[in-house]
């Protein structure tokens, strides 16, 4: 908020009826201002907040009115002085460090200058000096007995105030010291050669002339007026010019002090107020009698509007009559044949949706049907033409089934419908197809022959040292199954390559390469894995990939979720040693991702914290400091901020400074709680 007028006082004249009083400078409180009034003879009256007038402000601080209450209007010839009164205090306590609030500095700094604005108005009211008048001593003399009846004037010099004695100060002549040292009137008369009767007092006498027009002929009635004792203030009435002034003496000016006579004052004057008029004719304000009268503008009454006034110009007919005083809606929906249900249809999303639609011809001839043989007609649903009922389907129909739908795509051999009527060994032997060199088909008993091929399930009497003597001869099998075809298969998948069950057996010494993932287990709490490059001081274990994937080793806690992964990571390989980066991730109780615990780059050999490195011992191998020797790069995090903390002693000189080293050069930094950054 700023101050955008120096103003600090404005005045008003009365006219006995005006109560509100408007100022335009800004006040923070009601104690901010003092109201005056001032009469045309100069007279100031100091007005009591509360008791004379009340203070009309929407919020402080800011600009607003005085109203005056209905016993004390400002009347006729009076001037109203509202001027601005500022505490010379200053409220704002500011807090070392603290935050800088910029609207509580601004308010001060706004009171402060309403101070100095009031002080102004108070100093250009003083006797002052001219301005381009050179510096003087402008210290007044105190009063004391010695300079009683003398005057304040310039000293001979005229470079300072000093007080003077009234002889000092004129210049009289030897005529005028022989009048003033006279002791009374009459002695001064004597001086002035004014005769015999200049030592009669000057009321003594009078000509008849002035007797006939200063005195009443002697009245018996003015007589009796006489015999009272009068006051000055009763002479005064009788000396005034005529009733217009009598009754500005008296205080009972007509219009101001009191009312004109009105037939209609007359009729109210039989009247007996009732309380709650008492309580409407002294309220505070018009808003305080709008409250008492139930007549608040936008709670109990509608605001002024232009467009009410339109309304109003307009003559409702009896139906609109009738529409408006109607007991509800549903008596309004009555009057305006709307009925829902009745006259118009409730509102329903899907008909919003229909009433989006644009019908075809086709759609506009279907709801215009005479009736639904007709709409059915006109789809192509007839029943015994476009459909049949479900009686004649099953009349007519076999009922669908997944085996003759398969049986329906099977084209029969010959001689198959003779044996499926006879089944018979012999119609089956002509339904079979024979094989070259198959010879007849066995039923039941005797030697299998010499097959081309085929699948042997459940066979015995198998030459065993012949399949494992004979190497000239492949077994002409795919699968072996071992017990029974619900038990373990044996299976061929590619060259060189078994499969127990689906699985890929691996081999000793080769490399085996596995499709899905692999899990070793041991029931016990160890488990050992050796790997060796074919000496007895190497042993390597290999996780092979691309660059720009990760590899990794996985640590896991219960439910196998993860604890710890760590390994290379998917940094991709740019050249100069660059990328395939070694790091150590964290992860929760539930195994979802925590943090980065460290990395580790290739090209440079630098580790990287995710979080703080807390040092409890000696760094750098030196028994004497918590200090870093022969440590090349030693960073923050990648956004420049993160922490070293020392426990125990630390690593700084005598004069309370820590030592960090970048190549050769030292740099002392201040101990605080902590270094950071």
């Amino acid at each position: 908020m700023t101050l955008s007028t120096t103003a600090t006082r404005v005045s008003a004249a009365g006219n006995g009826a005006t109560v509100t009083f408007p100022f335009s400078f800004k006040i923070w409180a009601a104690s901010n201002l003092k109201v005056y009034w001032r009469t045309a003879l100069g007279v100031e009256t100091l007005k009591t907040l509360t008791t004379h007038y009340t203070i009309d402000i929407i919020t402080y601080p800011n600009t607003g009115n005085v109203v005056f209450d209905v016993t004390a209007i400002p009347p006729s010839g009076t001037t109203v002085v509202i001027v601005r009164d500022m505490p010379l205090i200053q409220e704002l306590d500011l807090i070392a460090s603290g935050t800088f609030a910029a609207e509580n500095v601004e308010i001060q700094l706004d009171k402060l200058a309403a101070e100095i604005q009031a002080l102004r108005d108070l100093v250009s009211r003083t006797p002052q000096m001219p301005i381009t008048s050179p510096s003087l001593d402008l210290v007044l003399p105190a009063p004391s007995a010695t300079t009683a009846n003398q005057v304040l004037g310039v000293n001979s010099g005229g470079t300072a105030w000093e007080m003077k004695t009234t002889s000092s100060s004129l210049t009289v002549s030897a005529f005028g010291a022989t009048l003033v040292d006279d002791a009374d009137a009459a002695e001064a008369r004597t001086t002035l050669g004014l005769g015999t009767i200049a030592t009669a007092a000057a009321t003594d006498y009078l000509s008849a002339a002035a007797a006939a027009a200063a005195y009443q002929p002697l009245d018996a009635d003015l007589t009796s007026i006489a015999a009272l004792t009068t006051t000055a203030f009763g002479r005064g009435l009788l000396e005034l010019a005529d009733a217009s002034a009598g009754r500005t003496a008296l205080g009972l000016v007509i219009g101001t002090n009191v009312q004109a006579f009105d037939a209609d004052l007359s009729t109210w004057a039989t009247l007996t107020p009732s309380a709650n008029a008492q309580s409407l004719v002294t309220a505070a304000d018009y808003a305080a009698m709008r409250v008492l009268l139930g007549l608040v503008i936008g709670t109990n009454v509608q605001a002024y509007d232009a467009d009410l006034t339109t309304w109003a110009a307009i003559t409702p007919s009896a139906n609109v009559q009738s529409f408006v005083g109607a007991a509800d809606y549903s008596a309004m929906r009555t009057q305006l044949g709307l009925v829902i249900g009745t006259n118009v249809q409730a509102y329903d999303a899907d008909l919003t949706t229909w009433a989006g639609l644009t019908p075809s011809a086709n759609a506009q001839s279907l709801v215009t049907a005479a009736d639904y043989a007709a709409m059915r007609a006109l789809l192509d649903l007839e029943v015994g033409t476009d459909f049949l009922s479900i009686a004649a389907i099953a009349a007519a129909y076999q009922p669908l089934d997944s085996d003759l739908t398969s049986w329906a795509g099977v084209t029969r051999a010959s001689g198959f419908d003779t044996f499926a009527a006879t089944p018979s060994s012999a119609n089956l032997r002509s339904l079979l197809t024979d094989e070259a060199g198959t010879g007849s088909a066995y039923f039941t008993g005797g030697a299998l022959g010499t097959p081309a091929s085929g699948t042997l399930t459940n066979a015995t009497g198998l030459p065993l040292t012949g399949l494992v003597s004979d190497t000239t001869t492949a077994l002409g099998i795919g699968t072996i199954e071992l017990g029974h075809a619900s038990d373990t298969t044996i299976s061929r998948s590619a060259a060189g390559v078994l499969a127990v069950e689906g699985g890929v057996i691996p081999k000793e010494n080769r490399q085996n390469t596995f499709t899905a993932n692999q899990i070793i287990q041991k029931a016990s709490a160890n488990m050992s894995i050796w790997a060796s490059s074919g000496d007895a001081t190497h042993y390597v274990s290999a996780v092979s990939g691309s660059a720009a994937t990760m590899r990794f080793t996985h640590y896991t806690g219960s439910a196998a979720s993860d604890r710890w992964l760590f390994g290379k990571d998917a940094t991709a390989e740019s050249g100069a040693n660059a990328g395939s980066d070694f790091a150590c991730y964290a992860y929760d109780d539930s195994g979802n991702f925590l943090h980065t615990v460290f990395t580790v780059q290739r090209s440079t050999g630098c580790f990287r914290f995710g979080k703080e490195i807390r040092v409890g011992g000696d760094v750098g191998g030196q028994a004497s400091h918590n200090s870093f020797t022969n440590v090349s790069d030693v960073t923050a995090n990648s956004t420049g901020v993160g922490s070293i903390k020392f426990k125990g002693a630390t690593s700084r000189d005598t004069s309370g400074f820590i030592k960090i080293y970048v190549g050769t050069t030292a740099y002392y930094v201040p101990i605080f709680s902590a270094i950071t950054g």
